[in-house]
């Protein structure tokens, strides 16, 4: 696993460059946490898009941990990076524990969400 660095200047969102600097041919996918814990950070819509643009140039899956998606504070409203992909594959995790606030329960799911088979991958090929 390679991480990463963030700006907690601007919110904690993630450095960009640093991001796409790191992605080489052993890259399978970006994991975004958003809404982001324990920071607390909303990514704004134009900063998820502009992740998406990176996952597109490289042709990379963005894994998308939004388990505190109905849990956000502040003034920044949320947005779904599945609901803003066009042509980039997106997983996205979620939880009941978080989304209902039933602590101690460990269900969770991952949907994918591929609009038009984007990178055209078949069974086991990237």
């Amino acid at each position: 696993m390679i991480i990463y660095n963030f700006q907690p200047e601007n919110g904690w969102e993630a450095d960009l460059e640093d991001m796409a600097s790191l992605i080489d041919e052993r890259t399978k996918l970006i994991v975004v946490v958003n809404p982001s814990n324990p920071c607390g950070s909303v990514y704004k819509r134009e900063h998820l898009e502009e992740i998406l643009n990176i996952a597109e140039k490289y042709r990379v899956p963005v894994l998308c941990d939004e388990v505190y998606a109905n849990v956000t504070f502040g003034k920044e409203p949320f947005h779904s990076v599945r609901s803003l992909t066009k042509n980039v594959p997106v997983l996205v995790v979620g939880s009941i524990a978080k989304r209902f606030l039933v602590p101690g329960w460990r269900i969770g799911w991952i949907v994918i969400h591929d609009r038009i088979n984007s990178f055209g991958f078949k069974t086991g090929e990237r």
